[in-house]
Order: structure tokens, then sequence, then C-alpha cells
């Protein structure tokens, strides 16, 4: 669900309180719920707490970065990096994916209410709010018959649906469930969504991070899956009953439109 276009940046770092230093930089997206800021500034967000418990597990990474996501690739190709991210296109042909950490993500389109998706080819002539750095089909990205405005985050998405700017929002319905439930938005105001791709978050790090941490990496998501932890932390953001919505992965295909 991320990655595209890179620009310099002033870095804001979290750094980790383990000793056993390393140069590896961790780093987190910055989009509700995955990483952002609290009131009082400091970082937080689902994957920045999986990505801090992994980093204190294995001793592996010197600081937990947020960056925009369209910032992201950039400074994984620029350095031996981490981060936590849905098994897109662009993801698979440019990094090494380590380990998946539990969490199934459905993407698709949220419709403003009244209007209903029933399949892929309903989308042509509609106009659809794409948060910047929301990448999720190449299909879907190249069409050109779909009408696409680039709202900065999800949250700038969801007003112009709510205020009837655009017909639907690309992106996790998860994290637009739980971004609308965060700002106090009625959730009626949403349709019925449509699904057009299941992605697993995995762990995955620049090609040339060294063989030997990428095997601690994998072990020690092994090891926090086996004994809790990353569920303890998706159920504090999404609740016990987060995985009744995503059962098991499922392999779906744009092309035929269909939505579990």
């Amino acid at each position: 669900m991320l990655l595209s276009l890179c620009f310099p940046l002033a870095l804001f770092a979290f750094e980790n309180n383990n000793t056993n230093k390393s140069n590896i930089t961790m780093i987190t997206m910055e989009q509700i719920p995955y990483g952002f800021y609290d009131p009082e500034g400091k970082p937080t967000g689902v994957l920045f707490e999986v990505l801090q418990a992994i980093m204190h597990q294995s001793g592996l990474g010197d600081k937990n970065l947020l960056l925009p996501p369209i910032r992201i690739m950039h400074r994984m190709l620029a350095e031996p990096s981490c981060t936590l991210v849905a098994d897109t296109h662009e993801i698979v042909s440019n990094f090494d994916l380590i380990e998946p950490v539990g969490l199934v993500m459905k993407t698709g389109i949220v419709p403003r209410v009244g209007l209903n998706f029933v399949d892929y080819a309903s989308l042509s002539n509609k106009r659809i709010a794409v948060p910047l750095g929301i990448l999720f089909d190449e299909k879907f990205e190249k069409d050109q018959s779909i009408i696409k405005e680039f709202p900065p985050k999800y949250l700038n998405a969801i007003r112009m649906l709510i205020n009837g700017r655009v017909d639907g929002i690309a992106g996790s319905i998860l994290a637009l469930k739980y971004i609308a439930k965060r700002e106090g938005i009625d959730t009626q105001q949403f349709g019925k969504p449509l699904v057009l791709k299941m992605s697993s978050m995995y762990l995955v790090c620049s090609k040339n991070l060294a063989e030997t941490s990428k095997n601690k990496l994998k072990e020690t998501v092994t090891f926090l899956k086996e004994n809790g932890k990353i569920n303890h932390i998706l159920e504090h953001y999404f609740g016990k009953n987060y995985l009744t919505n995503i059962e098991k992965k499922q392999n779906l295909s744009l092309d035929s439109g269909l939505s579990p």
C-alpha cells in the first residue's frame, strides 16, 4: 500500500534504547493508524509499535523513522533499511520480504453512501481519492478511465468523500474505518467497500542488508508472533475481532472484480 516518489526530507528519529546498536535504519509509514504522532508529539501507531518490538527483541536497528509513504522507497534504496509494508508488486520487485507479521489488509474502494460499486468496471468515470503514496495494483494505477484525485492523507480523502467531492476512496479499508472512528466520523456515511485485493503485511528489508541480519530479523518476527506480542499490538488497535474481517488470505484479481 505504498511507495512512489522521493524528495529530500528533514527526518524525525525515534531512538531505540537498546544498547546493541546497528547501522540498520527502521522505517515506519507515517500514516494513521500505521505511524503517527500522539497529542503529546510522541510517535506511535500499530506498525510503529510492532517495529519497535522487533528492534527491541532482535537488538537490530538504531532508530525508527516516521516517513510519508512516498519517501520510503528512496530511503530504503539509499541505505540498509527495513520497514513493515504490504507485499505489493513495487515492494516484491525492489526489496526482500523477510517474514509476514500476521496482518492481512483488505485494499479497495470505499464509496460514498448511496453509491454501490458492484465490480471493478463500476469504477469507470468515477472520481476516486487516492491518498499520496497509496499504490496497491498496477492495473488500477494505470487505468485512465478512472478520475483520480490525490489528497495528502487518508483523513483528507475521507473529508472529500463526506463533502461529495469524490465518489470513493482507494486504500486500506481497515485503516479508513480506524481513522473515521478516531476522528468521530460516522462510518454510516460510507457505502459498502469494493475489495480489490488482500495483501499480507511483511517485514521488508533492503536487498543490500547482510544475510545474518535478515535471518535474525526473520527469527525475531516468528518468535514475536508465537509469543503473542504482535497479536496483542494488533488487537489493541483493531479490536479482538479484527481477524474475523480477514479470515484467511485469498487470491483475488482485479480482473474478476469480485470481493469476499
